[in-house]
C-alpha cells in the first residue's frame, strides 16, 4: 500500500474531522483538526454530518460526493479508482463494545476476500491499516445507512 496520512482523532467527537484531515493532507492539502473544525462551527453535542462535510470540502475547492445505502461492491469499486473512502459505522457493533447510537467515521483502505483494511481514528480502538473481517465490518456500516463520502473527482 502506498504511504497514507495517518492522525488520531484529537478529541473525542472529532473522527470525521480526522478521516477529512489523512485524505486533505494526501491530496496535498495541510490542516489540522481545529481549522476544520472552526470552517464548520463544531459542536460536540452534534457531531458531524455529510453536509458539514461538504461545507469543508467547498471550503478548499475538493469536489465530493456522498451516497447512502451503499454496497461492499461500490466501496471495491472506488477503492479500484484510488479513492479512500470515508464511511460510518456503528463502533459498538464494530469493536463489540456496550451498545450505543453514536456513530463513527472511518477510511477504507483495501477489502480483501475475508477483511477490509481500515485507518481508524479513534484514540483508543483505532489504528493504521487495521483489518477488520468482513462481516463484522458490513454488520457496523449497516447500522449506519452504508454511507460512502468520496473526496476527489469521481469518475462515472
Amino acid at each position: 500500500m502506498e504511504k497514507f496520512p495517518y492522525y488520531k482523532q484529537q478529541t473525542p467527537f472529532t473522527c470525521s474531522l480526522a478521516c477529512l484531515r489523512m485524505i486533505l493532507e494526501y491530496m496535498d492539502i495541510k490542516i489540522n483538526e481545529y481549522r476544520l473544525a472552526e470552517i464548520i462551527n463544531f459542536s460536540p453535542r452534534k457531531g458531524v454530518s455529510p453536509n458539514m462535510m461538504k461545507t469543508i470540502c467547498e471550503n478548499y475547492n475538493v469536489e465530493y460526493s456522498f451516497h447512502f445505502g451503499s454496497t461492499i461492491e461500490e466501496l471495491q469499486r472506488y477503492i479500484n479508482k484510488g479513492f479512500y473512502p470515508i464511511v460510518l459505522v456503528k463502533p459498538s457493533v464494530l469493536y463489540n463494545l456496550p451498545e450505543s447510537e453514536h456513530g463513527h467515521y472511518i477510511i477504507v483502505k483495501d477489502i480483501t476476500n475475508k477483511n477490509i483494511v481500515i485507518n481508524d481514528p479513534d484514540q483508543e480502538f483505532g489504528g493504521e491499516n487495521k483489518e477488520v473481517d468482513l462481516e463484522t465490518f458490513t454488520r457496523a456500516w449497516n447500522s449506519k445507512f452504508r454511507l460512502i463520502f468520496i473526496l476527489g473527482s469521481e469518475i462515472k
